[in-house]
């Protein structure tokens, strides 16, 4: 039996799926905090697993982050045009501030679905006081490599200490499988994350290039799977400021199955060219330039790169980039006319100053 965090994107609850017949069995109509760099369950004894719940109805705060926002607006407005209270100034506000929800630890008994549960302030048994100070998780996690019954991208997630049994979770090009691998064989005990799988795999490239402040960086190019060399196509340039193309992906295998929700294989299978590239900033070098005078000493000479091993079109570029990497899109088309267009996602447009442009989460107690 193992112990896994289920969801349907609406919700995360705790669940045990039987190996042997992969039924899977929810544990509690409450969320799992799934926001600690901690394991998510432990088990105490053969039956009994140990978890953090939020209170009834609270989902994790990155699974409703956009909607949460909208409701916190609606409710404070509310009150103020009531003349119950003051909406929150950035200026002067005495108002306590809204805390992170009260989290419950729960031990819960897998067999007959009884649970008991604690709190910090009330006191923890000795096994959740252990729990709850466990360590923190090793990340990015390393994989297994080759050599082993389960994918080379496989983390290990979960082992026996009384047998050979471990479970593998393999974020593969064609899905997210758990694999079950004991010393005499390997088997898939759940599936999920195949609805990319029709994609055509991209091929990927990792050009070097040289900053304008002479800096060594590289470029990581997604290419379609029919491109042909000295194909010049449409290309998408995606910027992220002190992005570096060295990090350790091999759990994302530069796949289909990417897990981030700004996953760039379905704008490849389109038939666009998307560059990735270094973006070293000074913070990271010794330098006292202002981020955004570095924006062009970095992204042009990648695309020169891109263009000169025939991927890139020249005349068809565009930039895309989300949060500080939204704000480097809207920077570079103010100072080039490189691009056709671009997409700036949940871009702030000031970083000297925040009053009066912040996060509406911020500003509501998120």
């Amino acid at each position: 039996m193992v112990a896994v965090a289920l969801t349907d994107g609406s919700f995360v609850r705790p669940a045990v799926i039987e190996v042997s017949t992969g039924l899977a069995t929810i544990l509690s109509d409450r969320n799992l905090c799934i926001e600690s760099p901690r394991g998510v369950f432990a088990w105490n004894g053969p039956t009994k697993i140990l978890c953090e719940l939020l209170p009834e109805g609270v989902p994790p705060t990155w699974m409703d982050i956009d909607l949460r926002a909208a409701r916190f607006m609606v409710a404070v407005w509310q009150r103020a045009w009531d003349g119950q209270q003051a909406t929150a100034s950035r200026l002067r506000d005495d108002s306590p501030a809204i805390g992170p929800p009260i989290i419950t630890y729960v031990e819960i008994d897998t067999v007959t679905g009884e649970a008991e549960s604690f709190t910090k302030q009330d006191g923890l048994s000795a096994a959740m006081e252990s729990f709850a100070n466990r360590p923190t998780i090793e990340y990015p996690p390393r994989c297994i490599g080759p050599g082993s019954k389960a994918p080379p991208e496989g983390i290990l997630v979960a082992s026996s200490e009384t047998s050979s049994s471990n479970i593998y979770l393999a974020r593969s090009s064609d899905g997210t499988r758990l694999w079950h691998i004991d010393s005499a064989r390997g088997q898939v005990v759940f599936e999920t994350d195949t609805h990319l799988a029709a994609l055509p795999p991209p091929n990927v490239r990792r050009l070097p290039f040289q900053t304008m402040d002479g800096q060594t960086a590289h470029v990581r190019c997604l290419l379609p799977h029919d491109h042909q060399p000295g194909e010049a196509r449409p290309t998408i340039v995606w910027v992220y400021p002190g992005y570096e193309t060295s990090f350790d992906y091999l759990h994302h295998l530069d796949a289909r199955n990417d897990p981030s929700p700004l996953n760039l294989h379905p704008l490849v299978s389109e038939g666009f060219i998307v560059l990735i590239p270094d973006m070293p900033t000074d913070s990271e070098v010794g330098g006292r330039r202002e981020l955004s005078e570095e924006l062009l000493g970095t992204v042009v000479p990648a695309i020169e790169a891109a263009v000169t091993a025939g991927f890139a079109d020249r005349q068809q570029l565009h930039v895309a980039g989300h949060s500080l990497g939204g704000w480097a899109a809207l920077h570079l088309v103010a100072q080039t006319d490189l691009f056709k267009s671009a997409v700036a996602a949940a871009a702030p447009t000031n970083l000297i100053s925040e009053f009066g442009i912040s996060d509406v989460r911020f500003r509501h107690g998120e």
